[in-house]
């Protein structure tokens, strides 16, 4: 009797070990730990000039991101921040870009983004996944930015 309950337990197992390991959306890109602040966002010439904008390193110089985010300031005190790997191409060597329409295509795979809105959607390509969106939040006059 216990031989016979054995083999079907064990054909369990292996499939819900196995149906666990599918990707979601979320483990794209993966998650690389930081919290980034950066200060004088509102003020600063070097971040106020552009809307959207790109930020590599926080004010202590670490790394924000992979390679960096694109920040976008929808309003006082609403911004959207993303990750510049594209999500298809999932490489330091395909990392979004800007075009004169303020959305972001990656040079590699011609996935295209907006990063005007929360989400950092897929307007067209081959990705199947929208950029990766990070917290980000005004602190007063500062920016702050993590996973």
């Amino acid at each position: 009797m216990i031989q016979q309950i054995k083999l079907p337990l064990f054909i369990l197992l292996l499939f819900t070990t196995l149906s666990g390991c599918v990707k979601d959306s979320e483990d794209i890109i993966p998650n690389v730990p930081f919290h980034a602040e950066v200060l004088n966002f509102e003020t600063d010439p070097n971040y106020n000039q552009q809307n959207p904008q790109i930020i590599r390193r926080d004010r202590n110089g670490f790394s924000i991101g992979h390679y960096g985010v694109v920040v976008y300031k929808v309003g006082a005190g609403i911004v959207y921040a993303f990750d510049l790997m594209c999500p298809y191409e999932k490489s330091g060597t395909s990392l979004v870009q800007k075009q004169d329409d303020d959305n972001y295509k990656c040079p590699t795979c011609g996935s295209t983004y907006s990063v005007m809105t929360q989400y950092g959607s897929l307007l067209e390509g081959p990705s199947k996944f929208a950029l990766k969106p990070y917290r980000a939040e005004m602190d007063g006059n500062h920016l702050i930015i993590a996973n």
